[in-house]
């Protein structure tokens, strides 16, 4: 039976935001001193060692996936624009900003080649790369969401799951299509769960900061059926969003503490 490993820290850094994970895993964080950085988990309890990736500084929590065969970290600029850092070998590239005019006031979220952004109309907007890296222009996600936090996105079957923190604090779900459409409307996670900050998705789990600052996880069964909201054992606390990452057999839960601290534990 699945079960939580429990909190451990990621030592060395702090934030004041909350963290971006990926995989098996790697994560992203916006330093105290508004920096990137990324760590990633080696074996056992043992971690890589944070490293900072230079060249811009954020006032959010910067997201890392696998887009085109390799890591990449997104970050919002002081401009509100969007930007990239690909690993190219053991180095990560420049910075790029995400063409086509993009802004956001809030974290970017990536799954995969489709990047998912609260735009400053607080709606849901999204924008895939191809091979190539050429970006293919934005879209508003369909149902006419809103929301004032960062959304979260998943790779989901053979498209994408999307979950957004609602207007009133409710949690909302959509799918984007193998296609990268959208259609239909926001459903709400039954069940009654709120949160004061954005959610976390990955493979068929969501996590979010409940509004007792515990952590809250759901699953979805990829039709309209969710398992019901249970909290994280344990007793770890957020100020901030969380995040999640998934790789077969298991996954990992990241977070920032109230001492500002970076923690995670695994599902498995």
């Amino acid at each position: 039976m699945a079960s939580w490993s429990g909190w451990n820290p990621i030592s060395g850094r702090k934030t004041f935001s909350g963290p971006g994970a990926f995989g098996a895993a790697i994560v992203s964080i916006r330093g105290t001193d508004n920096c990137v950085y990324t760590n990633r988990f080696l074996s056992g309890t043992s971690w890589e060692g944070w490293r900072q990736l230079p060249g811009i500084v954020t006032d959010t929590t910067p997201c890392v996936g696998d887009v085109n065969g390799g890591p990449v970290v997104f970050a919002r600029g002081m401009n509100s624009g969007i930007y990239y850092s690909r690993l190219v070998g053991s180095d990560w590239s420049d910075w790029r900003e995400v063409t086509g005019g993009g802004l956001t006031p809030s974290a970017p979220a990536v799954a995969g080649n489709v990047l998912l952004v609260r735009g400053t109309d607080d709606g849901i907007h999204y924008n895939h790369v191809d091979g190539s890296w050429s970006w293919r222009g934005w879209q508003r996600v369909a149902g006419g969401g809103k929301t004032p936090s960062a959304p979260a996105i998943t790779s989901f079957g053979a498209g994408y799951l999307a979950v957004v923190r609602g207007t009133d604090d409710a949690i909302y779900y959509q799918n984007i299509g193998a296609d990268f459409s959208t259609s239909g409307s926001w459903r709400q996670v039954p069940g009654g769960g709120k949160t004061p900050s954005g959610p976390a998705v990955a493979g068929s789990m969501v996590v979010v900061r409940g509004t007792d600052n515990g952590l809250h996880y759901n699953f979805f069964d990829g039709l309209n059926s969710w398992e019901g909201w249970q909290r994280v054992p344990g007793g770890g606390l957020t100020p901030d969003a969380p995040a999640l990452a998934h790789s077969p057999g298991h996954s990992t839960l990241v977070a920032r503490g109230t001492d500002d601290g970076v923690y995670y534990n695994f599902f498995n």
